[in-house]
This record gives C-alpha cells, structure tokens and sequence, in this order.
C-alpha cells in the first residue's frame, strides 16, 4: 500500500473530514454518502461490520489491501447507489439525478484521484466568491421549514438528522442552486463561459453562500 493510501485511510479511522467522499461537498455542505457507507461498499461487508471493526479496532487490518483507486470507486458506487434510491422513491427527479452522477463520476469535479491541475486551482481560487447561494435559504425550502424553523433546528442541533434523513434531495437542492448561480453569473457577465463550466465541473467550487461557503455534496455526512 503506498504512501497516499495510508494517508487517506488514517484520515478516515481518524475521524477527520471525509477526505474520500468529499463537497459542500464536504464540510460545506450535506454528504451523499458517509464514510461507514463507503468504507462498507469498498469492503463488501454490511455498515454494522464496519462499525464493529472500527469499535474493535480492527477496520485498519480490512483496509490493509484497499487501494486508493477501490475506494474512489466505492466512493462512488455507493453515491450513484443513493442517487438511484433517491429517484426511485421520487425524491429527486431525473435531470437532477444526472447531475448529481455526472459530478459524482469525478467525485464532484476533477478531484479524484488527480484532481484539478495547477492552472485550474489558481483560476477557482480568482473566482472565489464570483459565485453566490443563500445556503441557508436552500436548505429550509428543501427541507420544508420555515426560516425560523430552519434557525431553530440549526441552534437545537436537530438540524444535521435532518438533512440526513433526506440527503440526496438536499445535495440536489444545492446543486440546483449554486449552478443557478453561475448561469446567472454568466448571463451579467460576471464571468466568462469557460469560467463557468469550471465552475460546474469543480461541483461545489469556491463560491461563498451568504451564509457561509456555497457548499457541494459528495462529502462526508456522517452515517
């Protein structure tokens, strides 16, 4: 196992941010998938044997000959396994169904493994706030609250088993946003075409929400 496989999967057994499965993506936003599940879909054992190995201190053994690219799929696998519940059972419709796989694909932007080359990071990081969503605002009307619903369960701490409960039409909510966002960005000329379809294969991208970052979806929620 080299060197970046280590590091990927002690980042997972050490709880930190979902570094595999990462969007607004990320810390930034509602996961599609959590690291039990990808963990579980990399292994081809159940969520409860991988919480089990990881209270009995064994998962790192398991993982002893997953390489880097197996859990990349699986991440991915167990993201487009959601996205197929989740159209199933009508959470999300079609279009948005084919966006979430498109960005899960790449896991959410020319991110993994390779990621976005030089040129393109320094290009997202001048774009920075260019593009904006009121995440807040997205998340209550996907959830169905009220503003101050949405305020209450945020300060309760009800809100995170919320979104958990319906995280794929939330990631979808987003998306739907923030690229609303960059369409409207594009027509004021606020940005150029090339620009925006950077923007649109980064998935949760740089943009600033109005409350805080504007957010993907690929990463890790915690299952």
């Amino acid at each position: 196992m080299g060197r970046r496989t280590r590091t990927w999967i002690a980042a997972l057994l050490g709880g930190a941010a979902a570094l595999l499965i990462a969007t607004a993506a990320s810390a930034h936003g509602p996961g599609l998938v959590g690291k039990t599940e990808v963990l579980a879909q990399a292994l081809g054992i159940g969520a409860g044997e991988v919480e089990q190995a990881r209270d009995d201190g064994t998962l790192r053994d398991l993982l002893a000959g997953v390489t880097l690219g197996e859990l990349a799929q699986a991440r991915t696998d167990a993201a487009n396994a959601a996205i197929d519940a989740a159209l199933a059972d009508g959470s999300i419709t079609r279009a948005q169904a084919d966006r979430l796989r498109e960005l899960a694909a790449d896991g959410g932007g020319r991110r993994w493994p390779g990621g976005f080359g030089r040129d393109a990071k320094e290009e997202l990081r001048g774009l920075r706030g260019a593009v904006r969503i009121d995440k807040a605002a997205v998340l209550a009307d996907a959830l169905g609250l009220s503003a101050n619903a949405y305020e209450a369960a945020r300060e309760d701490g009800a809100l995170r088993g919320l979104i958990a409960a319906d995280r794929v039409a939330v990631a979808a909510a987003l998306v739907d946003a923030r690229d609303a966002a960059i369409d409207a960005a594009l027509a004021d000329g606020t940005i150029t075409e090339a620009q925006a379809e950077l923007l649109r294969e980064a998935g949760h991208g740089p943009g600033r929400g109005r409350r805080g970052r504007g957010g993907g979806f690929l990463g890790g929620g915690r299952t």
